[in-house]
């Protein structure tokens, strides 16, 4: 199974429902485990783990609770990371990478996050390419995670300082998912105003 979803990777399919449905036809009666999943993501599993962060930072009402930004902000530094180290992907250790689940359960899964996937993926298409798919575009958007994800310890005194930040992570990484240059620059906007507001109030 694990040639089958290299072969859809090479493909280059681009919406994420397209990844899942690849990951779902491949899946002939046999498990799958975590790390079959992260590889077939590739890149994309980083943008899954920042835009998730970023999302739950920005919930006025878990982003209020002492501590929870600054863990967030600490993760997403983890993330980024490994990031730094070369990893394309998102690492985890071997344990929960052989993780597996059979065939049923794993299209149970992918049903029920798919409603969720297509909503993004019929707003958000490759566009603008070269700010997400080359090298350099990858590292910038690596380096404005890290500030993004740095900036949540401080700015969690602030009243709503975490909202900027956050929002610019759920871009970020929502540009690593889909390929989109646009929202690249949404998150390039919101990690200058978090440098802006910083640089404001601290």
């Amino acid at each position: 199974m694990g040639d089958v979803m290299a072969q859809g990777a090479t493909r280059g399919a681009e919406a994420i429902g397209d990844v899942l449905d690849g990951l779902k036809q491949a899946n002939h009666g046999d498990d799958i485990s975590v790390g079959e999943v992260l590889g077939a993501l590739e890149d994309r599993s980083l943008g899954v783990i920042i835009a998730a962060l970023g999302l739950i930072a920005a919930l006025p009402v878990v982003g209020a609770i002492p501590g929870v930004s600054v863990t967030i902000g600490l993760l997403v530094l983890i993330a980024v990371a490994q990031a730094l180290r070369g990893r394309k992907g998102l690492w985890a250790p071997a344990f929960i990478r052989r993780r597996a689940m059979d065939d049923a359960e794993f299209d149970a899964a992918v049903d029920r996050v798919r409603p969720y996937t297509d909503w993004v993926d019929r707003r958000l298409k490759p566009r603008a390419e070269a700010l997400t798919r080359t090298e350099p575009a990858r590292w910038v958007i690596i380096a404005c995670a890290a500030v993004l994800g740095l900036s949540l310890v401080p700015l969690a005194v602030v009243p709503w300082g975490v909202q900027a930040p956050a929002v610019g992570l759920v871009a970020l990484g929502l540009a690593l998912m889909t390929r989109d240059g646009a929202m690249a620059l949404v998150g390039y906007g919101f990690a200058a105003a978090t440098v802006a507001i910083a640089a404001l109030m601290l």
